[in-house]
């Protein structure tokens, strides 16, 4: 279950990444939940959520520190760091938002098939300025 859990954090970067945010139903349940500064209940809400990013040109977030820990045969908490950067235009002029962030999950098992179920997003900083 580490391996897979790993696998889900990677595949949740990617599909944000390539703003394919139809996908993400592949890795969370429809009743995930996400927490942190705003409280999504619900995967279909979310998702929708995700729409903001079309604001940027691209987005690429580098993935760190990805530890899990099984509690049991169908529930594991996990966590990563991330360094989200976010690239705009604010009237012609480019610029690169990074924010730095730890994601603390719940993946859960049901059916043979795990994905997540809680994630907290908890920005420690962000910097934007000029490319």
């Amino acid at each position: 279950m580490e391996e897979k859990y790993q696998d889900l954090v990677l595949q949740y970067a990617h599909l944000i990444d390539t703003k394919n945010f139809v996908g993400l139903h592949e890795i969370l349940w429809e009743d995930f939940t996400m927490t942190g500064a705003f409280t999504l209940k619900g995967a279909d809400n979310f998702i929708a959520s995700l729409d903001q990013l079309n604001n940027f040109e691209s987005t690429m977030h580098r993935i760190s520190n990805i530890q899990a820990l099984h509690l049991d045969a169908n529930l594991m908490h996990g966590s990563c760091y991330s360094i989200a950067s976010h690239i705009g235009n604010n009237n012609k002029d480019k610029y690169i938002l990074d924010m730095g962030i730890i994601y603390k999950d719940i993946a859960e098992k049901r059916d043979g098939k795990i994905k997540l179920l809680e994630r907290n997003f908890s920005m420690l900083w962000q910097e934007q300025r000029s490319l």
